[in-house]
């Protein structure tokens, strides 16, 4: 986190992707060549760093399971985006709701 703020052409403060990687770092990593490794790492930081992270300090405090649940289904919809190229849809829950694996329900 020891990054300098960017500011984009326009004066405004960067959009950051993750807490390490900015929009800017995404798009430099596609800019002329594909840099998976890059990218990877913006996807996992992002993971990691607001959703994952969060929940290991959740785990500590008392009585935060529904807390920790709802971060682990905010952690299922991104990766169904991910692998989907696209939001999840609004119905999403149900299919998770209606299948015996949550695995079924990414199809």
């Amino acid at each position: 986190m020891g990054k300098k703020v960017q500011v984009n052409p326009r004066g405004s403060r960067p959009l950051w992707l993750s807490p390490s990687y900015t929009e800017k770092d995404w798009d430099d990593a596609f800019d002329g060549c594909e840099d998976w490794d890059t990218a990877i790492n913006i996807v996992e930081d992002r993971i990691k760093g607001r959703w994952l992270d969060v929940v290991d300090e959740l785990l500590r405090v008392p009585h935060s399971g529904f807390a920790i649940l709802a971060l682990d289904f905010i952690v299922i919809e991104a990766l169904w985006s991910f692998r989907n190229g696209r939001a999840a849809p609004n119905r999403l829950g149900n299919r998770f709701t209606r299948t015996p694996s949550l695995v079924r329900g990414l199809h």
